[in-house]
């Protein structure tokens, strides 16, 4: 079982790691693969878009782990409102300048405990259930099937296993050298369906670009 210092250490790299998380998406820095690896992630990632785009995501949203607004800008060109959720204030920040104020407000909570304090049209979240353990699992996916109301839509976007799992605990180190622990849990497409369906939703799983799963349900109840 994943302690309340590796969670606790958790919020402390992306908190520390802010400036640097959209690396990742860029392929730049610690996550550069070389040419060839590194177009295939982009292929991928712009494969994954496309696939999101196709998604009815309209009205009210909220995200669940919106980091720095890769996701949250895209969100905001389709929604009436969004709502977004993190427990780093430094990713807020950086995705508070990315977005603008106009129709996106910023809350700062630790998600692992988080309950929803009213229901939104769509709940969306993007590579943020790996990061959650076991032990939390089942809380967080029942706080976003309940945060969308009858004939809302949950929306889940997520990294593929590729590889079998050592554990949940993972070593990351920052640009700087400053090393932390994390939770890493990738779960396969039957274990997502599997999950939601304990707390009454069926869920419809997409692979995309060999990299990435796509998870939609739409909520009747």
């Amino acid at each position: 079982m994943v302690d309340r210092g590796v969670l606790a250490e958790q919020i402390a790299y992306y908190r520390a790691r802010a400036a640097e998380y959209d690396d990742a998406y860029g392929r730049v820095n610690q996550y550069d693969r070389g040419e060839a690896r590194n177009a295939e992630w982009h292929r991928a990632l712009d494969e994954l878009v496309r696939r999101v785009d196709a998604v009815p995501i309209a009205g009210d949203v909220v995200e669940l782990g919106g980091g720095t607004g890769f996701w949250t800008e895209r969100l905001a060109r389709r929604a009436r409102q969004v709502t977004v959720i993190d427990a780093a204030p430094e990713a807020l920040a950086l995705n508070r300048e990315r977005v603008g104020g106009a129709g996106v407000s910023h809350v700062a909570a630790d998600l692992m405990g988080w309950t929803p304090p009213r229901r939104w049209d769509v709940c969306f979240t993007a590579f943020f259930l790996n990061h959650v353990p076991d032990s939390h699992l089942a809380a967080v996916v029942r706080a976003a099937v309940a945060s969308v109301g009858p004939g809302g839509t949950v929306v889940v976007v997520d990294e593929a296993p590729r590889s079998a799992a050592a554990g949940e605990v993972a070593d990351r180190v920052l640009n700087d050298g400053r090393a932390y622990r994390i939770v890493k849990h990738a779960r396969s497409a039957d274990e997502w369906v599997a999950v939601f369906a304990a707390h009454g939703a069926s869920l419809t799983v997409t692979e995309v670009g060999g990299r990435f799963l796509l998870a939609v349900t739409h909520v009747t109840e």
